[in-house]
């Protein structure tokens, strides 16, 4: 037989009992992964969750993404890093300044920029204060017991006022300027478009006003719930004398009935009467309660009574000429403006600014000519 060199055969069986030592080639139990989901190479956190006491400030939801923890932050606010923190939202977001200004934010900071005729308060745009600086004012009340005048502007331009008057029972006043007629709502100061000289007599077009006044319905035993009596006046074409216009106005239709005088001609003879050609306004006050008509009736007409109840009051550029309307209908004093009281008070206009004027629920309107 033939036998291998005894070297050879040793070689062999060296090489062979490689795999079987027990020391150098059995796996280390340490190496073995023994979860399936931690063979994803990608997976460095050995089965932990990353997102594990990760809060997102209390405004996001933390999740895992490629086993880095993310936050999706509520409506409102950002991610920064792991927080949720407030979004940086713009200022001027719903604001509009009243609808009168453009909203500017800077530094974080909204403020309004208000158009003419409007300054800012706080975030809102509302009337400048008639009266300071170069901003007048397109009226003036002096309201019941008060010592001190208001003025104000309308919301829209309508003009300079030419006569005024207002329906006593009712939140309603008439403004007559040279194009037509405006209602006016003395508790808001509502104002709103009425209609042409036309649908008031076809004769006013073109006339020169110069005052107005009105009776309430249910005055000296009237139907209270009759429509208001109404009188304007204006300057005749000679300049010397005043036409009449006397009609009834029915507040709830907003309708004028067939004047009763349509434009007449009438002369004032008293003695204390208005020159015509100065007239500038002229209002109805029917109690005399702040007691700036003065006068005994029955000193210069046939009447027992003793005090000026009703009066009209004219107003011309120099003066003030009051008429008893209650007994004689006679004009019986003449002040001066600065002999007045009430145009002495804080805040009164110029007279001669005046163009228009109403007595209504004891407040006395004057608006600009």
């Amino acid at each position: 037989m033939y036998r291998l060199p005894l070297l050879l055969v040793a070689l062999l069986f060296g090489i062979s009992g490689c795999g079987t030592d027990p020391v150098h080639h059995h796996p280390n139990q340490n190496d073995v992964n023994e979860d399936p989901g931690n063979q994803d190479p990608g997976n460095q956190n050995n089965g932990e969750d990353p997102c594990d006491g990760e809060t997102c400030s209390g405004h996001g939801t933390c999740s895992s993404v490629d086993g880095a923890p993310v936050c999706t932050c509520d409506q409102g606010y950002t991610a920064e890093g792991l927080a949720c923190v407030p979004a940086q939202q713009d200022p001027c977001a719903g604001e509009t300044c009243s609808g009168h200004g453009t909203c500017v934010a800077e530094d974080d900071h909204a403020s309004c920029v208000c158009d003419a005729g409007f300054r800012p308060e706080g975030l809102e745009c509302v009337p400048e204060v008639c009266g300071e600086g170069e901003t007048e004012c397109d009226f003036w009340v002096l309201e019941a017991g008060a010592s001190s005048w208001e003025g104000y502007q309308f919301d829209t331009a309508i003009g300079g006022i030419r006569a005024a008057l207002d329906v006593e029972a009712q939140d309603v006043a008439l403004l007559f300027t040279d194009d037509g007629f405006h209602r006016f709502t003395p508790s808001n100061h509502a104002l709103e478009s009425g209609g042409s000289f036309d649908e008031v007599s076809p004769t006013l077009v073109g006339a020169d006003l110069r005052g107005a006044y009105s009776v309430p319905s249910g005055h000296a035993g009237g139907d209270p719930d009759g429509p208001e009596s109404i009188t304007l006046l204006a300057l005749d074409d000679n300049g010397d004398d005043m036409r009449v216009w006397v009609l009834s106005y029915d507040a709830t239709s907003h309708s004028f009935t067939t004047p009763d005088l349509d434009g007449d001609l009438h002369e004032w003879e008293e003695n204390l009467a208005p020159f015509p050609d100065q007239i500038r306004a002229s209002w109805l006050d029917l109690d005399n309660a702040r007691e700036w008509a003065q006068g005994n009736p029955s000193s210069f007409c046939e009447t027992p009574a003793t005090e000026i109840t009703p009066y009209m009051a004219v107003m011309t550029s120099h003066n003030v000429h009051f008429m008893d309307v209650g007994h004689c209908w006679e004009f019986m004093q003449v002040s001066q403006f600065n002999q007045l009281d009430f145009f002495g008070y804080d805040g009164a206009p110029d007279p001669l600014e005046i163009g228009g004027a109403f007595w209504h629920q004891g407040a006395l309107y004057l608006f600009r000519e």
